[in-house]
């Protein structure tokens, strides 16, 4: 077996050959059977989240007992796979450990992590096939809005929403957003909950092999749960590894704050 700690970026994987990635609770298996490609996936019963687990590994195909199969056919012979990390499809929503509340006339950044998807790919002579995505992470479904008629799809996931970076740990499967919450207004926000427009966000690695994403200002302006949105610059020293889902629109308003009190 030839392994790796990196599990991103294009690998080669020769005919009768497999890839193993084991990253935090997720393991993976991408099977080269010529023009048809199996990939297995299970998520560990660890309950911890922040698992920091790593470890890629290619060699010739052995017993794989994963919980899910997929089976993909090809039209053309090709051995090289590209995994790219990406942001997850909708909208991450994050409870902090406690509600946190603005003053009037104030401004808060909150460093939250989010989880990585796997893109994966076929890399092919003059084309490339996507073959699957698959999160880091189970996440649950929640609903993000003022009613059940009004709001959002969107995913479930914990978050301790730090002052300081640096009392965030360092995971290969969650990337770092900076939140820069606005209270714009003479009253009070106080909220339970936070929505982070993550298919709006790229991907970013850091010098020390972080993966980070643009910041995100949310500007409170009145008495309901809008907020103004703002996708901050490139921060620098990073490599960009993926662009966003979706573009944001300049001034955009979106459902940024769950239970607010005044």
């Amino acid at each position: 077996m030839k392994n790796s700690s990196t599990w991103w970026g294009e690998s080669t994987i020769p005919l009768g050959n497999t890839m193993k990635l084991n990253i935090g609770l997720l393991s993976i298996a991408i099977e080269n059977k010529g023009q048809e490609w199996h990939i297995y996936s299970q998520y560990e019963k660890d309950s911890d989240e922040f698992n920091t687990r790593v470890d890629k590994q290619i060699g010739l195909t052995d017993n794989i007992d994963y919980k899910n199969t997929t089976r993909l056919f090809v039209n053309t012979l090709s051995d090289i796979i590209q995994i790219g990390p990406v942001l997850a499809d909708r909208p991450v929503v994050c409870r902090p450990l406690k509600p946190i509340m603005v003053l009037p006339k104030s401004k808060v950044t909150l460093y939250v992590s989010t989880p990585i998807w796997l893109l994966i790919k076929l890399l092919e002579k003059n084309n490339t096939s996507l073959l699957q995505e698959i999160a880091t992470q189970r996440l649950s479904d929640t609903w993000f809005g003022p009613s059940t008629m009004r709001g959002d799809l969107c995913y479930a996931s914990s978050t301790n929403g730090r002052t300081d970076i640096n009392a965030l740990p360092l995971l290969p499967h969650r990337a770092i957003t900076p939140l820069v919450i606005h209270n714009a207004t003479d009253k009070s926000l106080s909220f339970e909950r936070v929505s982070i427009p993550v298919p709006m966000l790229s991907v970013f690695l850091t010098n020390n092999g972080q993966f980070h994403t643009e910041s995100v200002g949310l500007t409170w302006q009145d008495e309901n749960n809008l907020a103004k949105l703002k996708i901050g610059d490139k921060q620098a020293n990073t490599t960009l590894l993926s662009g966003p889902r979706q573009r944001a629109e300049q001034g955009q308003f979106i459902r940024a704050f769950s239970a607010i009190f005044k």
